[in-house]
C-alpha cells in the first residue's frame, strides 16, 4: 500500500511536470510570436516606403511615356528623382535606373560595361514576371560597400520598359539587432532561397543556410522546411531552441529564436531529483516493510513454537494423569489383598513375601 501511495504521488509529479513544461513552452512561443510580429511589422513598414516611392516614380514615368517625352527629358527625370530619393531615404537608395524604350538609363550616372545586358538582369526579369505590381528582387551582397541590397522594380505602361531602384538592407539589419536585444535571443530574416538577409549577428549576413551542413543555420532550415507550423522546437549542439516564423514581403521569413536550454534544463533537473527522491523514499519504505515483515514472521514462529510446547505439556500431563488413574486402581486392589494376607496368614514365608510386596 505505501508503494502504491508513492507511485500515485510520482504520477502526480510527472503530470505536474508535463503541465509546467507545456506552460513554459507556450510562454516562450508567445514571446516568439510577439518578437517575430514586431520585426515583420517594422520590415514591412520599411519596405513599404520604398515600394510607395517606386509606385510614385512609375506613375510619373508612365505619364511622361504617354505624353511622348523625349529620352533626354526622361533621363533628366531620373537624375533629379535620384537625388530626391537619396535625400528622402537618408542614403538607403542612390536613385533610379532602368531600361526605357530599349536604352539603359541611370540616375546616378553609372555607365555599365559593354557585356552588361539589362534584359538578363534579375531586376528586369522579375519586373516582367510581375507586371502590374512592384517586384521585390532577392537581396544581394554589394562587394564594394559590404552591405546587403535589394532591388525594387516595375514594368511601365509600354510593357517593355522597366524602372528599378536599389534599396539598402542596413535598416533591416538594425531592426533585427534591436529586437534581439529587447525581446529574443536571435532574429533572422531569410529570403525565399533561405539566404540570410539580416541577422542579429552580422557575421551571418549573406550566408546560404540551405547549403550548410552541421551548422545551426543548416539545422534551422532543415527543420523549417519539414514543418507547416508557425513555430517549432529545435535541438542543436546540446541546446534547446524554440523558433517562431512570420512571413514578410516577397515570401521572406522573419524568425525569432529563443534559447530555452536554461528553462527546460531546470525543469528536467527538478523532474530528475523528484524521481530520485521518490525512488529513495520507496526503497526506504520497502526496507522498513521487509524488516517489519521479518520480525512479524519471527514472532509468529515463536508463538507457534510456544503454543506447540504448551500443547505438548498439556498432552503429557493429561497422559500421565490418565495413566496414573489407570495404574492406581489395580495397584490398590493388589495392595488391599496383600494387606488381608498379612492380617490372616500365619505362615512365616508367606508373611515375608507379603511384606516384600508391601
Amino acid at each position: 500500500m505505501p508503494a502504491l501511495v508513492v507511485l500515485f504521488f510520482v504520477s502526480v509529479i510527472l503530470l505536474y511536470y508535463v503541465l509546467l513544461y507545456s506552460q513554459t513552452r507556450q510562454k516562450i512561443i508567445k514571446s516568439g510570436e510577439l518578437s517575430a510580429a514586431t520585426s515583420a511589422e517594422q520590415i514591412d513598414k520599411y519596405l513599404s516606403v520604398g515600394i510607395d516611392m517606386m509606385q510614385l516614380e512609375c506613375y510619373s514615368l508612365n505619364n511622361m511615356i504617354r505624353s511622348g517625352k523625349s529620352r533626354q527629358e526622361i533621363n533628366d527625370f531620373f537624375v533629379n528623382q535620384s537625388s530626391a530619393i537619396s535625400s528622402i531615404t537618408d542614403g538607403a537608395s542612390e536613385g533610379l535606373y532602368g531600361l526605357i524604350d530599349g536604352e539603359y538609363l541611370d540616375g546616378i550616372g553609372w555607365t555599365p560595361d559593354t557585356d552588361y545586358v539589362p534584359t538578363e538582369r534579375p531586376w528586369y526579369i522579375d519586373a516582367r514576371a510581375n507586371i502590374g505590381r512592384v517586384a521585390v528582387v532577392d537581396p544581394y551582397l554589394d562587394l564594394q560597400t559590404n552591405t546587403v541590397m535589394l532591388t525594387l522594380s516595375k514594368t511601365l505602361c509600354d510593357a517593355t520598359s522597366v524602372v528599378a531602384m536599389d534599396y539598402s538592407m542596413e535598416r533591416l539589419q538594425a531592426i533585427t539587432e534591436e529586437v534581439a536585444q529587447a525581446e529574443s535571443d536571435m532574429e533572422i530574416v531569410l529570403d525565399r532561397k533561405y539566404q540570410v538577409i539580416a541577422h542579429s549577428d552580422r557575421a551571418e549576413v549573406g550566408k546560404g543556410y540551405i547549403t550548410e551542413k552541421d551548422t545551426f543555420g543548416g539545422a534551422l532550415v532543415e527543420k523549417l522546411r519539414s514543418t507547416d507550423d508557425s513555430f517549432f522546437s529545435l535541438r542543436f549542439g546540446g541546446a534547446d531552441y524554440i523558433v517562431y516564423a512570420v512571413p514578410v514581403a516577397n515570401d521572406w521569413l522573419c524568425l525569432s529564436v529563443f534559447n530555452a536550454t536554461n528553462e527546460f534544463g531546470q525543469l528536467r533537473q527538478m523532474l530528475f531529483f523528484t524521481i530520485v527522491a521518490s525512488f529513495l523514499v520507496t526503497a526506504i519504505l520497502l526496507f522498513i516493510l521487509i524488516h517489519s515483515n521479518r520480525k512479524t514472521q519471527l514472532a509468529r514462529q515463536l508463538n507457534e513454537k510456544t503454543e506447540r510446547a504448551i500443547a505438548a505439556s498439556r498432552a503429557k500431563s493429561h497422559f500421565l494423569a490418565n495413566m496414573s488413574h489407570e495404574i492406581r486402581t489395580p495397584i490398590n486392589a493388589v495392595l488391599g489383598m496383600n494387606e488381608m494376607i498379612l492380617r490372616e496368614s500365619e505362615n512365616e514365608d508367606i508373611l515375608t513375601y507379603s511384606e516384600n510386596i508391601k
